[in-house]
């Protein structure tokens, strides 16, 4: 009876750790599920930037500026479609940091969830100063800025937005980064 008993014992503990370790796989699972989600998104708005950006040096070269206003209505069709790059970019960088924050959220290393967590704060500073950018764009199309100076003077917040938000992503970033390099046996 007794010997019965402990072997019952031992059955039930396990049962109980396997069901812990599958419950671990399994958070493990939709945690990399969220991140490969991330990675996705990223990939997707750094694509969206790249062409947005390429646009934007052609929007706002040196013969366009001397030429503003009087070629605003050339110009419009052209930063109505950077701005919405740039639009589109920050929805799938908002939805990286949204994934890399569900991936913290998961039961996990303390060293993944810190990596998914800088990640995700990264990513959400990157969509801000892209959407500031395409706020930026869009004063082209502004039929109330009429010469360069005021276009400049009203861009200049924005710029300055923009700048601040990229250089705190490219810093997080590089805690990430550091926190991965640190740690590449967590990361397989």
């Amino acid at each position: 009876m007794m010997r019965s008993g402990r072997l019952l014992a031992i059955v039930l503990g396990l049962i109980a750790v396997a069901g812990i370790v599958l419950f671990s796989r399994q958070a493990s699972s939709q945690a990399n599920l969220f991140v490969a989600e991330a990675n996705q998104a990223v990939a997707a708005a750094n694509a969206l930037n790249q062409t947005a950006s390429a646009k934007y040096g052609e929007l706002f070269d040196e013969e366009n500026l001397e030429a503003f206003p009087n070629n605003r209505a050339r110009l419009q069709p052209l930063a109505i479609e950077v701005a919405d790059l740039f639009a589109k970019s920050v929805e799938q960088y908002r939805l990286a940091s949204t994934k890399f924050s569900a991936a913290a959220s998961e039961p996990a290393d303390p060293i993944a969830l810190e990596y998914w967590t800088i990640q995700s704060q990264s990513m959400a500073r990157l969509a801000d100063a892209k959407d500031a950018v395409s706020r930026m764009v869009l004063m082209l199309t502004d039929p109330v800025i009429d010469n360069v100076e005021t276009l400049g003077t009203r861009m200049a917040p924005l710029a300055r937005t923009a700048e601040a938000l990229a250089n705190e992503s490219t810093a997080l970033t590089a805690r990430a980064a550091k926190i991965l390099a640190d740690n590449p046996g967590v990361f397989r």
